[in-house]
């Protein structure tokens, strides 16, 4: 994408959905280099300048339970528990050995101490409270980021509160204080800032 054209000297930013929001925290906090396919920050860092992540998942080992959704019978950890199986194809959370497993498939597992080459990028973390993916993800995101020295003003976090709403099924909603600002409003005027 920086190579691209169309491209405005290489900026681009990225925004997740759910698995999307995943992936696109992947891209933010992967700061290794691979010399071989897929040629990943070869000659210096390919990752997004500013990244939104709405509904994501950051630690798939993460079974923190929260039962006080209204809408969702039961636990949502339960279903979570079952998509991150079939997604990492283990049901081994952690394995000191190095086999296949939950923890080193997470997002936050590939996250290190950024440098002054390969910095830290503008991340904004939306979810909403009774969102079917597990609100603890949330969480997660931000302890692992406060561990490996990110500070909080380097990140942006909005809970939507009194909604189950998940990734861009709340595009057009408000954040739930009766703002008439819509999220995507938010999501773009937060990479308008980092990307112009």
């Amino acid at each position: 994408m920086k190579a691209d054209s169309r491209c405005d000297n290489g900026k681009f930013g990225i925004v997740g959905g759910s698995s999307g929001a995943s992936h696109a925290a992947f891209a933010a906090f992967d700061i290794t280099s691979t010399s071989d396919w897929p040629y990943w920050n070869r000659d210096g860092d390919d990752r997004p300048l500013a990244v939104a992540c709405l509904s994501g998942a950051y630690d798939f080992t993460d079974r923190t339970t929260d039962d006080g959704y209204p809408n969702i019978p039961g636990d949502p950890v339960n279903d979570f528990r079952n998509k991150i199986e079939n997604y990492t194809g283990t049901c081994v959370r952690f394995d000191p050995n190095g086999g296949p497993n939950q923890w080193s498939s997470s997002p936050v597992a590939h996250l290190q101490t950024f440098t002054t080459a390969k910095p830290f990028r503008p991340m904004y973390f939306i979810h909403s409270r009774f969102d079917s993916m597990p609100y603890h993800q949330l969480f997660d995101v931000q302890c692992k980021l406060t561990g490996v020295g990110v500070n909080s003003s380097q990140y942006q976090v909005l809970t939507i509160q009194n909604s189950h709403e998940h990734a861009f099924q709340y595009w057009r909603s408000g954040d739930g204080t009766g703002s008439a600002i819509t999220n995507g409003t938010r999501v773009i005027n937060f990479l308008n800032s980092h990307l112009k």
